[in-house]
């Protein structure tokens, strides 16, 4: 999705060669699996990694809000300036997926989908796969895999959802644990 995001950035004007682009694994640390390696990796990379605690999205340090200022600070002291793809809002998230993923899966299934389940993170998968789908199929059933324990799994159970375009549980078939 990189590259999808990156593209937007470049059609809209805001994006240039010499860009320098930052990732920020979040979960890691909270998931109570072991470690796999990949901040040791960008640091042996020579890459800057700064950790913030998992804290809720009101709270000034959520990692959305500290990227967007780590962006911000970057954008006035680099040459190339810098992007924040801000994935949690950016609606190029789910628009790359109804682009690319929902045509791919579609196309190599030869239109015989009947559901479609996806991990979350910032939802983009699950909004643009699920549309493109659905909009060819209405009986497609939509489901999301929340891995139990992570804390994301409490925020889906007690708010509704807001991805990408879909602001609402009843973008999802089933909102509980029945089965079909």
């Amino acid at each position: 999705m990189g590259w999808f995001l990156r593209e937007q950035q470049e059609t809209q004007a805001l994006a240039w060669p010499g860009w320098k682009c930052i990732g920020i694994p979040h979960t890691d640390s909270h998931s109570g699996y072991p470690k796999s390696g990949e901040k040791n990796m960008l640091k042996l990379c020579g890459a800057e990694l700064r950790e913030v605690p998992a804290v809720p999205y009101r709270d000034e340090n959520n990692y959305v809000k500290v990227s967007g200022r780590i962006a911000d600070e970057l954008s006035k002291t680099e040459p190339n300036g810098a992007i924040w793809a801000n994935q949690f809002d950016n609606v190029a998230n789910r628009k790359g997926h109804y682009e690319t993923t929902g045509p791919e899966i579609f196309e190599q299934t030869d239109g015989k989908v009947d559901g479609f389940i996806c991990a979350v993170g910032t939802g983009g998968t699950l909004a643009g796969t699920g549309l493109y789908l659905k909009e060819r199929n209405p009986e497609v059933l939509l489901g999301l895999l929340i891995l139990l324990g992570l804390r994301f799994t409490h925020f889906i159970q007690l708010v509704s959802c807001q991805v990408g375009g879909i602001q609402s549980r009843k973008a999802l078939d089933r909102d509980d644990h029945s089965k079909p």
